[in-house]
């Protein structure tokens, strides 16, 4: 992963648990497909906590590209 949890490299098993993940290769756009929300058991816990840590590393990270790309990624239609 990297700051702005993208996937640079996993395994089978890690995206067998996560499945579509490899369609946005990013967990903060994954979570928020529909896919994310029969998966994960506590959904909205998990998507409170991810918005919250994005925040905080978005604003570490405001200049780069990526950090102001994200947001927009969240705007396009889900998975």
């Amino acid at each position: 992963m990297d700051p702005m949890w993208n996937v640079l490299a996993c395994n089978q098993s890690f995206r067998s648990v996560l499945p579509g993940l490899h369609e946005t290769e990013s967990i903060p756009r994954w979570l928020f497909s529909s896919i994310a929300q029969t998966v994960l058991v506590e959904w909205h816990h998990e998507a409170a906590h991810s918005v919250a840590t994005t925040k905080a590393v978005l604003g570490r990270y405001r200049r780069s590209q990526q950090a102001q790309g994200l947001p927009r990624l969240w705007l396009t239609p889900d998975l």
